[in-house]
């Protein structure tokens, strides 16, 4: 009867994830081109090409995991749903290439496969500090109250702005006066990582007033650095929380993203409002789609930059006159800097062999961060990795960020904060798996 049921609820999932590939199919098509044309999001429907863009949904489906019983099930999920989706839009509905969806797909798998439970126990057993955790919470509160300080002290308090539609007049002017030197990276680390690991873990501990501070702080971070997103990783981390308190099955997780992308389309044609599309379905679903097929048809024909702008520049000659995400963003003439996740970014280095490295890394970091918080609530592991995690998925390239986004530090912080407990509840989960 439980063997049924599993399957009854695996099936359930599958049908809603092909629902949500029709939904954001049928929104392409029918508001984003219509707004958005200008942008690139154009139509050219074959239906030769829409048939194989479902084959290949229906090849990859049974790798996508039903049940988020584990911290790679969870960024399977979000990687399948954020990126591999969206780009089997793209393919079905959209005179593209096959290369970049299979590519990708590979990557997926590669992901899938280096993720699994073998690799799982072939890591290293790490010691545990006796008095890690509460070093961890020392230095992250020392390092939030710094910040607070250090924006008075430089004058950057003077830029501070809670208008959305402004954060981009302040923020230059705000970063020219804080971030100096190695407090660029410093600062950054500190809103991104160490004020969402002190707010889940105030949470954890049920210490409620003072994850609220923390909040606000955030809110504080916000507006003087100008970064919108700063305001929703508490947000972020508190949905977490709130989902498996409830459920560990991934249909919530798809039904959320499903009922996000209705809500958008069902406002535009009540209203004649395309923000909540704008914002929803084309930035958070289909920008990282397209920038990927940008990335794949700039360095299909010009040279790789095989990391000469990162860590082998002192070996390497750079081979442009600006930067990646510049030069993208003036080949696909929207003139910003178009950064993308590890997939777009890993083919500028090396092409498919840097697909496949990076696919690898970012296996091994995941594999890690899951290893060593075992013992740890798994919402709490999710909260505090899903910021870096998501950007090196659509965001920014995968060395980026390990060292400017915190997924170094926040694998850091998670081998000092684990306990005694924890790790003993580590080894009786190997002995399970």
């Amino acid at each position: 009867m439980l063997k049924l049921e599993s399957y009854t609820y695996k099936l359930c999932f599958f049908i809603s994830l092909a629902l949500y590939r029709l939904l954001l199919d049928v929104s392409y098509v029918y508001v984003v081109v219509p707004n958005f044309g200008y942008m690139g999001f154009e139509k050219d429907v074959a239906i030769s090409s829409y048939i194989v863009s479902w084959v290949v949904f229906f090849v990859v489906l049974p790798l996508v995991p039903d049940r988020i019983d584990r911290l790679s099930s969870f960024y399977k999920v979000l990687f399948f749903v954020s990126l591999i989706v969206p780009l089997m839009t793209f393919y079905g509905v959209k005179d593209v290439g096959l290369y970049p969806l299979v590519t990708s797909c590979l990557a997926f798998c590669v992901f899938v496969f280096f993720s699994s439970k073998p690799f799982f126990r072939m890591l290293p057993s790490i010691p545990v500090l006796t008095e890690g955790r509460s070093s961890v919470l020392v230095v992250s509160v020392i390092l939030i109250i710094f910040l607070v300080f250090w924006y008075q002290y430089t004058g950057a308090v003077r830029f501070i702005n809670f208008d959305f539609a402004k954060v981009y007049e302040f923020r230059s002017e705000s970063a020219a006066l804080a971030n100096v030197g190695i407090l660029s990276y410093l600062n950054s680390w500190i809103y991104q990582v160490v004020t969402i690991f002190v707010f889940s873990y105030f949470i954890f501990r049920q210490r409620y007033v003072l994850a609220v501070v923390v909040f606000f702080v955030q809110v504080f971070f916000f507006a003087v650095a100008g970064h919108k997103s700063l305001l929703f990783y508490p947000v972020l981390a508190l949905g977490v929380w709130v989902y498996f308190s409830r459920t560990n099955g991934a249909i919530p997780f798809v039904l959320f993203v499903f009922l996000a992308v209705s809500f958008s389309v069902i406002f535009y044609f009540a209203f004649s409002n395309v923000w909540p599309v704008s914002l929803f379905v084309r930035r958070a679903l289909l920008v990282p789609a397209d920038l990927t097929y940008d990335y794949f048809e700039f360095f299909s024909e010009n040279p790789y930059v095989f990391w000469s702008n990162s860590v082998l520049s002192s070996y390497i000659s750079y081979p442009y006159d600006q930067g990646v995400a510049k030069l993208i963003g003036e080949f696909n003439q929207s003139g910003s800097a178009a950064n993308n996740g590890f997939i777009s970014s890993g083919f500028s280095h090396a092409g498919f062999l840097g697909v496949i490295f990076y696919a690898l890394v970012f296996s091994v970091f995941v594999v890690m961060l899951e290893k060593y918080s075992v013992g740890l609530p798994l919402w709490f592991s999710i909260a505090v990795t899903i910021v870096p995690l998501r950007s090196a998925i659509v965001s920014s390239d995968l060395f980026t960020v390990i060292l400017t986004h915190g997924l170094l530090l926040t694998l850091v912080m998670i081998l000092f904060f684990r306990s005694i407990k924890n790790s003993a509840s580590n080894r009786k989960a190997l002995r399970v798996i």
